[in-house]
């Protein structure tokens, strides 16, 4: 499973050629059930920035207990989506799942291929007035958020999974909270996702000082009585 790993991060090498001007910046979370932070924790995530004037990429690695996710998402100078690739090992280090998707001009297309259905190719035309970000990118679009009271965006998010979702970012207002790495001072977000009958609300708190980035979130992973998630700063 190591050399899938190797292999994996060496081809995202070749792809992703940053500017001598890059920096590197490194997060790691704990996702839980809402309300059980301390004996209910399903998820570890390293979040890595290779940032430069004019490329973001957002290395986002999840291990769980039935396996680990590997995503890696290329933005351009302002964290619009240009390209991104995925790829999923079960517990026992087989791969079940890869992907790519990549933007070109006004259209977003997403490829996934797992060994039961096969290679499958899907796109989406971007809303006028939305913004593409493509999955964990949405981190790095997070960084130039206006963060003005009563700013709106539409953004328009192409996932691995093949879904394409249009959330309305908005600022709700300012926090300072206490996570395991410590205590921040917030912009908090608010996502919506409308659907036909119910909306998916996901918060966001993000740091007021620069480079922005992610100290809390918390929200639904699904729709009417999905749980509550909630994934956190730990170092």
């Amino acid at each position: 499973m190591a050399i899938k790993y190797f292999l994996l991060l060496f081809i995202w090498t070749g792809l992703s050629v940053l500017a001598a001007d890059t920096r590197t910046e490194v997060y790691h979370y704990k996702t839980f059930r809402s309300g059980d932070a301390d004996t209910n924790v399903i998820e570890h995530v390293r979040m890595e920035f290779g940032l430069s004037s004019n490329k973001t990429v957002v290395t986002y690695q999840s291990r769980r207990a039935d396996g680990l996710e590997i995503v890696r998402v290329a933005t351009d100078g302002s964290g619009l989506l240009d390209y991104g690739e995925a790829v999923e090992y079960d517990g026992r280090g087989r791969q079940r799942m890869n992907a790519r998707l990549w933007r070109e001009d006004d259209t977003v297309y997403v490829r996934r291929m797992t060994g039961f259905r096969g290679v499958r190719e899907r796109s989406r035309n971007v809303p006028e007035g939305a913004v593409p970000v493509g999955d964990a990118g949405l981190m790095a679009w997070l960084r130039f958020y206006p963060f003005a009271s009563g700013y709106e965006q539409q953004l328009f998010i192409a996932t691995f999974s093949q879904h394409f979702v249009r959330m309305t970012m908005r600022k709700t207002g300012d926090e300072v909270i206490t996570v395991p790495a410590g205590t921040y001072d917030c912009y908090v977000l608010e996502g919506v996702v409308n659907l036909f009958v119910t909306e998916i609300v996901t918060i966001y708190w993000i740091t007021r000082e620069p480079p922005h980035y992610l100290v809390k979130y918390r929200g639904r992973r699904g729709v009417f009585l999905a749980p509550v998630y909630e994934s956190v700063l730990v170092e």
